[in-house]
């Protein structure tokens, strides 16, 4: 094997331990961890500074040999972001798509952290892009997904999302994620039907 495709090898393996801690990332979502996405009162969103801090040390030390280190960038960012530090997490996806923007994980990523902002229009819009790239990229399909449900109401193009996704997973985690969100939306669009079906038959006095 050649030096760039050991490489192009260790990179892909980053990457993709990136995306599986990002779908870890995802299931804490489904049990009340997101407020958009994130209840920015558990554990995660109060991590200290000097937690952060360490975390983030290993892969400042590569940036400082590496600025251009895409995957130790998007490290840093994802660190950020599951400590409920939106801004600074954005910061670093945008640097990484400053260098590469095309970059799927990264765009998601920028949109994810937009999303838990509050700037959901500019969060979709950055995983849209990603899905122009990658129209089967799992990660922003599940997050496209819960912007569906959670900011639209959308249960039906949510759940068209999932089962879709679903049907092409192998992954044990990933559908378990999915599993999830299917029936909390199935448990809202239940409740919201019968809301409705409710005040519809109701008796005038």
């Amino acid at each position: 094997m050649s030096d760039n495709e050991e490489i192009n090898d260790n990179t892909r393996t980053k990457t993709n331990l990136i995306i599986l801690g990002v779908w870890v990332g995802m299931i804490l979502l489904l049990i009340g961890v997101y407020v958009l996405f994130i209840n920015k009162k558990t554990d995660l969103a109060t991590t200290s500074n000097s937690q952060i801090a360490a975390k983030i040390k290993p892969f400042n030390e590569r940036l400082a040999q590496n600025p251009n280190d895409l995957d130790a960038i998007l490290s840093i960012g994802e660190i950020y972001n599951e400590a409920g530090k939106y801004p600074d997490a954005l910061k670093m996806f945008q640097r990484a798509l400053n260098l590469q923007p095309k970059d799927k994980l990264a765009l998601t990523d920028a949109g994810a952290a937009l999303l838990q902002m509050g700037q959901t229009n500019d969060g979709i819009a950055k995983i849209d892009e990603a899905l122009t790239i990658d129209p089967n990229f799992d990660y922003a399909l599940f997050m496209k997904a819960s912007y569906l449900q959670q900011i639209k109401n959308d249960y039906q193009g949510s759940l068209k999302i999932l089962e879709g996704l679903k049907s092409r997973l192998t992954d044990k985690e990933k559908i378990s994620a999915i599993d999830q969100l299917i029936a909390q939306i199935k448990q809202k669009s239940g409740a919201t039907s019968s809301t409705s079906s409710s005040t519809t038959n109701t008796p005038s006095p």
